[in-house]
């Protein structure tokens, strides 16, 4: 899986079928103005974008514009329900340490924090790095670089159109982990 050294990666994931992680890089010069792009989706009353209140029309709106951001999606993919999320964190963690990554913020889940926590510690410590990535949990209400996660993960577990939708930004998709 290849990263861009110094990228910011921005994590969710899509309990559908199977269980989807996507993390979505993007450079720090670009930090700034993909947030002023997301954030000019947001309607009226919205607090947020949620891929999956919209409506198909909204969607595909939606999604042109995320494919015209300077952004790359990588897709993990696991059918085993087992440690599902454990297993894709792990590896994603050891493909952001590979690459050198800055940053990674992952959608907060008041109940999975401290297991990602101890996850993450434990991939940071048998690589025997990391000083280099520094991680958080946080809202898609706050940051609005989450929302691009979101949409490619509902879109990839429906497949067909939505999945094609995404192609654009897609760097890679690793399956059966």
């Amino acid at each position: 899986m290849t990263y861009e050294a110094g990228a910011h990666v921005f994590v969710d994931e899509s309990k559908s079928r199977d269980y989807i992680v996507v993390a979505t890089a993007i450079a720090p010069l670009d930090l700034v103005d993909v947030a002023k792009e997301l954030r000019s989706l947001v309607l009226p009353g919205q607090r947020r974008v949620h891929f999956s209140k919209e409506s198909d029309r909204r969607r595909r709106a939606i999604l042109a514009v995320m494919t015209s951001l300077p952004v790359t999606s990588h897709v993990y993919v696991t059918t085993s329900a087992k440690r599902s999320r454990d297993l894709l964190l792990e590896v994603l963690v050891a493909d952001l340490l590979e690459a050198r990554a800055t940053s990674l913020v992952i959608e907060r889940d008041e109940s999975l924090v401290a297991v990602d926590q101890a996850v993450i510690h434990r991939s940071m410590t048998t690589a025997n790095q990391g000083p280099h990535l520094r991680w958080m949990h946080d809202s898609p209400t706050t940051e609005p670089r989450l929302w691009i996660s979101d949409a490619v993960a509902w879109s990839y577990a429906r497949g067909g159109d939505w999945r094609r939708r995404v192609q654009p930004i897609l760097a890679a998709v690793v399956t059966d982990l």
